[in-house]
């Protein structure tokens, strides 16, 4: 049956095998010093290994292959660049002064991106206006508040608390609007998402670690894809675009 040990007599044993594994690490550490040493005649030199994760990131970054890299040599080929998608029109509002379209994008190995697409009424034919990005905060609507959804629950609230339809005021004034709803607010939370009670932001960024992505550069993507969308619309001059936001956006 073992005894406990007192106090002084864990102390004596504790400190004899701390002192043999400084000894221990004192030693190995002689031996490894010997590296920054210059190398002795018939000695090959061992270049350090770089560590430093800024250098393996940079690394990893210059052997990873570009999905979207354009390899074409024609005009043509640059035309059709980047991946084409598939535009879906879900809803279309006509609205006193403005009609709004639910689209959603679709593209081959990427995730559906849903945008509402406002164009002000009255334009003449052949008119081109300023096309405005317009990106929703945190929250579990994602875009419907930033498009005056003010007819779906919750929405008018979340309008009121934070002057939020800046998509819907832009059309008014006569832009050119595009709303995406990006991942992981609004209906891209699933069906419920009126109820999520997770940080669905802290929870979908740990995820696409796992998956090897990150938040922000699928966000990223999906907003490019909707200015791109939005610069081909014949209602907006290109050249003249803008972007606005709230929080996260």
């Amino acid at each position: 049956m073992h005894r406990p040990l007192s106090r002084r007599q864990w102390l004596q044993q504790t400190g004899s095998r701390t002192v043999a594994a400084a000894a221990g690490l004192w030693i190995a550490g002689q031996a490894l010093s010997r590296a920054d040493e210059p190398a002795a005649a018939g000695e090959t030199a061992v270049e350090p290994a770089e560590l430093g994760i800024d250098a393996r990131i940079r690394r990893d970054a210059q052997d990873a292959p570009m999905e979207m890299r354009f390899s074409g040599r024609t005009r043509a080929e640059f035309d059709a660049w980047p991946t084409k998608w598939k535009t879906t029109v879900e809803d279309r509002a006509v609205l006193k002064d403005h009609t709004r379209l639910a689209l959603l994008l679709e593209a081959e190995g990427h995730p559906p991106l849903p945008l509402y697409l406002l164009l002000p009424r009255g334009m003449k034919p052949g008119e081109r206006r300023p096309g405005v990005l317009a990106i929703h905060g945190h929250g579990n609507y994602g875009y419907d508040p930033v498009a005056g959804r003010d007819d779906l629950p919750g929405v008018a609230k979340a309008i009121g608390g934070s002057n939020y339809d800046y998509g819907r005021q832009l059309v008014q004034q006569g832009y050119v609007v595009a709303c995406p709803c990006l991942t992981p607010f609004g209906r891209r939370l699933g069906s419920n998402y009126q109820n999520y009670q997770q940080d669905a932001c802290g929870v979908t960024f740990v995820r696409l670690q796992l998956l090897g992505k990150i938040l922000m550069a699928e966000n990223l993507r999906d907003c490019l894809w909707a200015i791109e969308l939005l610069s081909q619309q014949d209602e907006v001059d290109p050249n003249r675009l803008a972007c606005v936001g709230l929080s996260y956006g």
